[in-house]
């Protein structure tokens, strides 16, 4: 299945976070092994501090490695927490992109199911004149941003509604809500539920701190996952129905210049993921953003 742009986009932020997230926790792991086998070998104490097994003043780091082994690995352990925390709050970002994404393709390519008295052009006429269209961008990020808001189900049954696309349901949807709860709460108070209490202690407040696990962590990206491939194949079946080959086409000839068409299409099906599109499909494509079809000989043809 080809997926339209905004979840491209956020399957690539997914992957990288999640490998940032394992190597991380690799990392830890590793290194707490070694530092217990280096101690258990080469040291009589039954807790050493790590600067006595493992010294690092080569790089300048010798006050951080005074702690005694088994904080400095308690240290790993509160780390793998945080790092959650932190990919939650940016995979929550990229999730909210994703959903500002398919409003824009939408508004692009049916504008008027948004905005009845909206009057101007859309893709593919839209894409003719470079001006026409960076204005009609600014237009709907502004009107992304006044009506794209509130809890992810809002915003996923607002596209819907809007766009007559089928309304996406299930336990995956139900839950996520709760993840922009939870990316509120790491964003705006510190991950802390107790935040909002003058009264607590310094100590009592941290201890508030929400600690979230590996398994909520595995959830949410399914969850996320699962929701953007339904909404994609709602908006690709029934909105942006070319693809997204129209905006291809046009980002490449604007950013390369001319093409020679084997090569447009080496750059739709390795950097836009689309697959193989027909020769003829894409000289069409391109003729209906104003772009100029030539033949240079027998099957080779350039577009400009």
């Amino acid at each position: 299945m080809a997926f339209l742009q905004p979840a491209l986009v956020f399957k690539d932020e997914a992957v990288r976070l999640n490998t940032l997230y394992w190597t991380s926790l690799f990392s830890y792991k590793k290194t707490t092994e070694v530092l217990r086998l280096i101690s258990s070998t080469g040291s009589k104490i039954p807790d050493p501090r790590v600067c006595e097994i493992w010294n690092d003043t080569e790089f300048g780091d010798a006050a951080r490695v005074t702690h005694k082994l088994s904080e400095f690995i308690g240290f790993f352990e509160s780390n793998s927490a945080e790092l959650r925390s932190i990919s939650i709050l940016k995979i929550c970002s990229a999730f909210e992109n994703a959903l500002s994404g398919y409003f824009a393709l939408c508004s692009l390519y049916e504008p008027n199911k948004d905005l009845a008295s909206y009057a101007g052009k859309k893709i593919p006429d839209l894409l003719k004149k470079p001006t026409e269209f960076d204005d009609r961008k600014k237009q709907i990020r502004d009107r992304c941003g006044e009506v794209l808001k509130g809890k992810y189900t809002t915003r996923i049954n607002l596209i819907c509604k809007r766009w007559g696309l089928k309304k996406i349901t299930g336990a995956h949807i139900n839950r996520l809500n709760g993840y922009y709860s939870l990316r509120h709460l790491i964003a705006h108070d510190q991950s802390l539920t107790g935040a909002d209490s003058p009264e607590n202690s310094s100590g009592e407040i941290i201890s508030t701190r929400i600690k979230i696990d590996e398994a909520t962590w595995k959830r949410l990206l399914s969850d996320f996952t699962l929701a953007l491939n339904e909404i994609d194949e709602e908006v690709s079946s029934k909105v942006v129905v070319d693809g997204g080959l129209h905006l291809a086409i046009y980002r490449i000839i604007r950013r390369d210049g001319a093409q020679e068409l084997a090569d447009l299409h080496t750059k739709l099906a390795s950097e836009w993921r689309l697959g193989n599109p027909k020769g003829t499909k894409t000289k069409e494509a391109a003729r209906q953003i104003g772009l100029t079809v030539k033949q240079v000989d027998g099957n080779r043809y350039r577009i400009i």
